[in-house]
């Protein structure tokens, strides 16, 4: 059954509706930006505008899994630089400053977008587990919550446990704000840090900024490896479809068959691609180990 007061795809102008995730715009704190006016002119549901008094991001010293990762692949260097989550982070952090906790703050068109998109995550759970109760779970990218809202009354939840990840400290906070319930856990962190049954990454890779497109694939396909390993019986992403009409330059267009043969390759041979329901606008992979 549909949520209330949307019916169709939830689509704007059949732009894309996917929340970004983890890939929020960057909002410089003074002057003109070539990228803020590329991002605006790529997104189109009014949510990112410029802020000129907000602050740079504060310097942290925590180290997060894409420097360890670059570290790892090439030592002396980066995979990408050190500011491109952060940039990421503060954009999240500014949406919902201005849009509060709800589906625009995370870049969907509406409920039913958002909806719509869990309900074919979610496919992933083999059948017998959604009447069994107990599951854990991992979101990457969890916004301020709405996964674990869309679940938490789920036969497969009942006895189980919910972990969210996110870049954005404010996302994080408003989740906990948000949720009462002993079964979630909100964490900040680029990376999921607890094993789980099953795993999600919705509309988590889709901004790259200026990442240049190739790098960008490298940071996704390694961090959906490290997901992967701390999934036990699978692990269901989304993303942006590259044969679709949309050719953003700050957005990510993965190639579904380039993601399919990734899987089969490195995570599992029992995978599964769901491009039916979008019109090629994004597209979902599910993994089932």
């Amino acid at each position: 059954m549909d949520p209330p007061g949307e019916t169709g795809t939830g689509h704007q102008n059949n732009r894309c509706p996917v929340n970004l995730g983890q890939g929020r715009a960057f909002v410089k704190g003074a002057g003109p930006s070539r990228e803020l006016t590329a991002i605006r002119q790529c997104l189109t549901f009014g949510a990112i505008m410029t802020d000129p008094a907000a602050p740079p991001p504060a310097p942290t010293d925590r180290r997060s899994f894409l420097q360890e990762l670059g570290d790892a692949l090439y030592p002396g260097d980066r995979l990408l630089p050190p500011t491109t989550l952060a940039r990421i982070a503060d954009s999240y952090d500014y949406t919902l400053r201005t849009r509060g906790p709800r589906p625009q703050s995370v870049l969907w068109a509406g409920w039913y977008s958002q909806w719509l998109r869990f309900r074919v995550l979610l496919g992933v759970i083999e059948r017998h587990s959604w009447r069994t109760g107990g599951l854990v779970i991992n979101d990457l990218g969890c916004g301020y919550g709405a996964l674990f809202h869309h679940i938490k009354r789920k036969r497969f939840l009942k006895g189980g446990d919910y972990y969210g990840y996110d870049l954005s400290g404010s996302m994080v906070r408003a989740a906990r704000q948000k949720t009462s319930d002993p079964r979630a856990t909100f964490i900040e962190s680029d990376r999921v840090t607890q094993d789980a049954d099953y795993s999600f990454c919705s509309g988590t890779f889709g901004l790259r900024l200026d990442t240049p497109p190739a790098e960008w694939r490298l940071y996704v396909q390694q961090a959906l490896k490290a997901t992967a390993e701390r999934s036990r019986r699978g692990l269901a992403f989304n993303l942006l479809d590259s044969r679709g009409e949309d050719d953003k330059e700050t957005l990510y267009y993965a190639d579904p068959e380039d993601y399919l043969d990734f899987c089969r390759r490195e995570l599992s041979p029992n995978v599964t691609l769901k491009c039916d329901y979008a019109k090629k606008i994004d597209f979902t992979i599910w993994v089932r180990f």
